[in-house]
Formats: structure tokens, sequence, C-alpha cells
């Protein structure tokens, strides 16, 4: 998630922000997806199963229109 640009934003569970997706993942593979709104802390959530990295880059260019790309080190 980190080479994808997104941002770790809890230390105890894994939460993993990027633009106004929010995602949380579980640790038997589940993820859930929430849109933020701009300017709060609330979000909507989005009924999408994610278990596969192209079904999050799908996700995230039917959101905001831009490729979501490994970044290389």
């Amino acid at each position: 998630m980190l080479k994808f640009g997104f941002n770790k934003i809890h230390n105890k569970i894994d939460i993993f922000e990027s633009k106004r997706l929010r995602l949380f993942l579980g640790s038997r593979g589940q993820c859930l997806s929430y849109l933020i709104e701009e300017d709060t802390t609330s979000g909507h959530y989005i009924p999408v199963k994610l278990e596969y990295v192209h079904q999050l880059q799908n996700l995230f260019f039917s959101l905001f229109g831009e490729e979501l790309i490994i970044k290389q080190d």
C-alpha cells in the first residue's frame, strides 16, 4: 500500500489513505473501502470487494480518474 502512495494513518490496525480513499485492511484479508467527504471525517462505505491489486487500481481510477501506480524506491 505504501508503494502505491497510500499513507498509513493508524499504528495498531492497518488503515491506509490516499486522496479521499480510506482502506481498512483486516487480518483475514478482508478490505473495507470508504470515500471520505472533503474537509470532514465523514465517509461513505463503498461496497466493492477488493482482493487483488488490479481491483484497487480500477476502483481508484473510477473514483479519481487517475492511474494508481507502484512507486519505485
